[in-house]
């Protein structure tokens, strides 16, 4: 999932004149690896969702308590995971205006600060199967093939780190080759199992955190 290029970057203000400030594209979900907690999206499973639910909303790092930073134009499927189009709320939400110049800026790395995403979702349907993959919770895995969405939204540190920032109005925030081969190590399984929630204490540890239970 290599989209590796060098790039310059323009200020906020030049990047997003008018009624295209704060317009961003980004795929928030991917399909076919298995993230920090042991899951597979596969292609398909945002079909349903899409169709009855419509276009969700864009939050900051799942903060529900706090309203929506912006929101989605479009979203596709694609081979490569879950595609949108969003606009963020610059000029009306003071939130959306950092999140906007943390996207639209670099480092001297050469890497916007703000690049991965995350989304918010219940499990409709799923299925379990046995594996060593150094993510796999007690030697299994899930593939999830139906989710009700409820958000998107960047955030510093995703669940899956090959969720990417494609283009922000003005700049491609696109990496240099190499740059996006370093990985936190929590990404490619170095805990213990020790060291990790149960999946079902995890669950419930979100739910409450969500207000749900």
């Amino acid at each position: 999932m290599d989209r590796l290029t060098t790039h310059s970057v323009k200020s906020v203000e030049a990047a997003g004149d008018g009624n295209d400030r704060g317009r961003f594209r980004a795929l928030v979900s991917v399909f076919g690896n298995v993230d920090a907690y042991g899951d597979v999206v596969e292609k398909g499973a945002f079909t349903r969702t899409l169709s009855e639910d419509g276009l969700p909303p864009i939050v900051w790092s799942h903060q529900w308590s706090t309203p929506p930073v912006g929101a989605t134009l479009a979203a596709e499927e694609t081979d490569d995971g879950l595609v949108i189009d969003g606009q963020l709320f610059v000029g009306d939400v003071q939130l959306a205006d950092s999140i906007y110049a943390a996207m639209s800026r670099v480092g001297g790395d050469g890497l916007p600060p703000l690049r991965q995403f995350s989304f918010g979702y219940d499990v409709r349907g799923y299925s379990v199967e046995e594996s060593d993959h150094p993510n796999a919770w007690a030697g299994e895995i899930r593939r999830l093939t139906d989710l009700k969405l409820h958000e998107v939204g960047p955030c510093l540190v995703g669940v899956n780190p090959d969720t990417e920032l494609l283009d922000v109005k003005g700049v491609d925030p696109r990496v240099r080759p190499g740059v996006r081969d370093a990985r936190p190590p929590w990404s490619t399984g170095a805990k213990s199992a020790a060291d990790r929630m149960d999946r079902a204490a995890r669950e419930h540890y979100v739910a409450v955190l969500l207000g749900r239970r």
